[in-house]
């Protein structure tokens, strides 16, 4: 297959695309995986499968040791590698290029698991965070010991009224002051969302600053804490800063202006909490869908948070590898030496499954009868479409980093994965709606985003008990919105009533 066939109409396989890709003669061996390493534990429709080997063998490693989905730790290694890169690097299609920063909030219960798998991702982070701060002490500290032994040497001139050796220390006393107020700690990751602490830190590192906590719900809640507008401001200062547009705080005396920002944010929260996502006019700004949502079920297994033992070192040197050959890519430079980020154009193939994804996408959207319905899929796409863009840029990054990219472009295995990513984080944010009562179709329809047969396994027979419980562990919804739900599918064809079979209500599957 060369570069100037399109691509089948139809989304390849993960098979068909190695197939394909390989009769192209690019070196691929990277890839090649043991076909049992490739499926997913508890059923988990995360795609681990796109990932580069290097960073598949470290989630699959962590999934053994954790007993684990591999959602929650695959979504953070992608926030990790979208903070390590910064602004070095922009991606596009056929528009104008944007950033990498993902904005990410991982969704479950406590004590199931998301503090470990973000705390892996972004030990490196921290790791380097800790380093800079280190050696912020230690030159402040040199500083300071240098303005002490000026002042005594002053002192001592003073004595002997030597008016040019005075002078001199003086103005090497003035240097040292410059050099102490000019002296600024290197960050890399905060977890205070002041922007106040934002704006100082943003200012400490052009490659941009992470925003890493535990409990994002106190980010939501934060808002409108400096205003009497319901955090109408901040909302849309934080909005600019998505997009990377310049965005100027005023907090009173100061003021904190970036041209480029870049804060990719990593998150977690409890179900209970997402009420707050849907309070104010967030839903309506957008601001949601900016989010990258893992959502894991919550009926699986209950694992211990505890480390048996610890976690294979190669495993863990491979990752810490990694990123730090990210935080060693390095800005472009304009005619001026001025920093600017690198971009990267998606190949030909790459824009290929671009838009036949697209495609797919609003032919669905297009289909669809119900205007409620089709207004909300129109606003989920619409971000889908910046996410696609962010996660295949973050990919080839990754690739770059695990020695399988040049990064000259956007090549056809990180669309790919993209693709994959975002099929995952629609079906994350549909359930975050569902749970939070917030969608604008409440009385969701047979053709709501059921995978009827992949959900059930490929049943057609299914009891009306199974159903409910299943719609509940899958979508998070109530006894009484799966009950509707039911009902609803009947009316729409989606099932037939098959009677009763050992005083059970049966259905039967007309997908």
């Amino acid at each position: 297959m060369t570069n100037s066939e399109t691509t089948p109409n139809a989304m390849p396989s993960f098979d068909q695309f190695f197939e394909e890709y390989n009769e192209q003669e690019v070196n691929l061996e990277a890839y090649t995986v043991e076909e049992d390493k490739m499926q997913n534990p508890f059923n988990s429709s995360f795609p681990v499968n796109v990932f580069p080997e290097t960073v598949r063998n470290i989630l699959l490693h962590y999934v053994e040791y954790r007993k684990e989905i591999p959602d929650m730790l695959g979504s953070a290694i992608l926030g990790a590698v979208s903070a390590a890169v910064g602004k070095t690097y922009k991606a596009k299609t056929d528009r104008s290029p944007v950033i990498l920063a993902l904005w990410q909030c991982l969704i479950d219960e406590s004590g199931q698991g998301k503090s470990s798998a973000m705390n892996f991702a972004y030990k490196p982070i921290h790791k380097r965070n800790m380093r800079a701060y280190n050696e912020y002490l230690k030159e402040k500290e040199k500083l300071e010991e240098e303005q002490m032994k000026n002042k005594f040497d002053m002192l001592a001139a003073s004595k002997t009224r030597d008016s040019n050796e005075m002078e001199q220390l003086k103005n090497e006393n003035f240097e040292l002051e410059k050099r102490l107020q000019k002296l600024k700690r290197r960050t890399y990751i905060i977890d205070d969302i002041t922007f106040e602490t934002l704006g100082k830190a943003m200012d400490s590192n052009e490659r941009g600053i992470c925003l890493f906590t535990d409990e994002l719900v106190t980010w939501f809640a934060g808002f409108g804490s400096y205003n009497k507008n319901g955090g109408a401001k901040e909302e849309a200062a934080w909005l600019k800063i998505y997009d990377g547009a310049p965005v100027n705080i005023e907090r009173q005396n100061k003021s904190y202006y970036n041209p480029t920002p870049f804060v990719p944010i990593k998150g977690a929260m409890v179900p209970n909490s997402l009420h707050e996502l849907a309070r104010g006019n967030r839903k309506n700004s957008g601001f949601i869908y900016r989010m990258l949502f893992c959502f894991p079920p919550g009926d699986r297994p209950f694992v211990p948070d505890r480390e048996k033992e610890p976690l294979q070192r190669e495993f863990v040197e491979a990752y810490e590898n990694l990123i730090e050959r990210l935080y060693a890519l390095e800005f472009d430079k304009d005619e001026e030496e001025n920093l600017e980020s690198h971009v990267l154009a998606f190949d030909k193939r790459a824009m290929e499954i671009y838009y036949e994804w697209d495609d797919k996408k609003v032919d669905f959207i297009n289909s669809l009868r119900d205007p409620q319905k089709s207004s909300f899929y129109k606003s989920v796409h619409s971000r889908m479409k910046m996410h696609y863009i962010r996660l295949a840029g973050v990919m080839e990054c990754l690739r770059a980093a695990c020695h399988e990219s040049s990064l000259e472009y956007v090549t056809y295995p990180s669309s790919y994965a993209a693709a994959q990513l975002c099929e995952y984080y629609e079906e994350q944010i549909l359930k975050v709606f569902n749970f939070i009562n917030a969608s604008p179709y409440k009385d969701q329809s047979g053709h709501f985003r059921v995978n009827w047969r992949k959900v059930f396994g490929g049943k057609n027979q299914l009891e009306a008990r199974e159903i409910k419980q299943t719609l509940k562990r899958e979508y998070k919804m109530s006894e009484r919105s799966a009950a509707n739900y039911l009902t609803n599918a009947r009316k729409t064809g989606v099932l037939r009533y098959g009677g009763r079979i050992d005083r059970k209500s049966v259905y039967i599957l007309n997908q």
